[in-house]
C-alpha cells in the first residue's frame, strides 16, 4: 500500500496551483506550516475531469493533530509535487532492542519480539 505525500516546499507551490482553483489553503494555514512538515493526502479524487481534489493533513507548527484542508490542483502540478511512497518507507526503531530499519513493523533481529514504531 502507499501513501501520498509533500513536503513543506511541495505543499506552498501546490498552493500557489490552487489560487485560480475552487479550494485551496487560507493564508493563515500557510504562515503556520512546520517549515520541515510532512504533509500526507488524506483522500484523493479526480475533480471535474481536469484537476485533483485532495484532502490534505498538514503539520502545523506546535500542534500534535494536523490540520485538514481542501485543495484543487492541475494534474501537472500534483504529479510534479505529490509524491507516492510505500507505507512502509519510513525508518522504524524497536522498543524492545533500540534496532532501526526502514520496512514491515515486526523487528528483524533474529531473537526480537520486538514490534517496531516510528521514532519520536
Amino acid at each position: 500500500m502507499s501513501i501520498t505525500i509533500t513536503d513543506t516546499s511541495g505543499f506552498r507551490a501546490l498552493a500557489d496551483d490552487s489560487r485560480k482553483r475552487n479550494r485551496g489553503p487560507s493564508v493563515e494555514l500557510l504562515a503556520s506550516l512546520e517549515p520541515d512538515g510532512v504533509h500526507v493526502a488524506g483522500l484523493l479524487m479526480i475533480h471535474n475531469g481536469h484537476e485533483m481534489r485532495v484532502r490534505w493533513l498538514v503539520k502545523v507548527t506546535g500542534q500534535e493533530q494536523p490540520a485538514s484542508v481542501w485543495m484543487d490542483n492541475g494534474f501537472d502540478s500534483f504529479e510534479r509535487y505529490a509524491k507516492r511512497i510505500d507505507k512502509n518507507a519510513f525508518e522504524r526503531i524497536c522498543f524492545e532492542c533500540d534496532h532501526r530499519w526502514v520496512g514491515d513493523i515486526a523487528c528483524p533481529v533474529d531473537g526480537c519480539d520486538g514490534l517496531g514504531e516510528l521514532p519520536p
